[in-house]
């Protein structure tokens, strides 16, 4: 399974998820993920299996108290995933043009 696919599911059962863009129409709570970037790692030998992801997941609330959640219902999702990552940073914000709440998390994933 990919990447793409195992973090999808792991998202989508904590809440609506959608890569890059939600629906216009979607209703808060919900969660954007985005690859920000993938590096190759590359030995002596030659390129390696294993990759370097970075992600960012933003999580959309209505309520600072319901973005906390959120929040921390992803990184307990993503401390138990089924691929190595690391939390890195959070930012939370207030998004006056959607008028939500939005907590981004920024993730080091490794997977092969």
């Amino acid at each position: 399974m990919s990447l793409e696919t195992s973090l999808q599911a792991l998202l989508a059962a904590v809440a609506p998820a959608y890569q890059d863009v939600a629906k216009q129409s979607q209703g808060a709570p919900f969660i954007v993920w985005t690859e920000v970037i993938s590096s190759i790692n590359n030995t002596l030998l030659g390129a390696s299996n294993v990759q370097n992801t970075r992600l960012q997941i933003d999580c959309y609330s209505a309520t600072p108290a319901a973005r906390q959640v959120l929040a921390t219902s992803v990184s307990t999702a993503m401390a138990n995933a089924s691929f190595s990552n690391v939390l890195l940073s959070t930012q939370s914000l207030y998004e006056t043009e959607t008028k939500l709440f939005r907590c981004t998390l920024d993730f080091s994933v490794w997977s092969t």
